[in-house]
């Protein structure tokens, strides 16, 4: 989660966590659906809430 919110590129995640840009993709979509966010920002001021 701490990769999402930092503004980081697929591509960058994927080479921080030695995935492929599609399976690091998959998560990233997979996370915002869960938390049912659609933009990044609004993911980071869920986020901010719930610290």
């Amino acid at each position: 989660m701490k990769l999402l919110i930092t503004g980081l590129t697929l591509k960058s995640i994927q080479g921080e966590l030695g995935i492929s840009v599609q399976l690091a993709s998959k998560h990233w979509i997979r996370n915002f659906e869960k938390l049912d966010v659609q933009k990044q920002f609004a993911l980071f001021k869920l986020l901010m809430r719930m610290n």
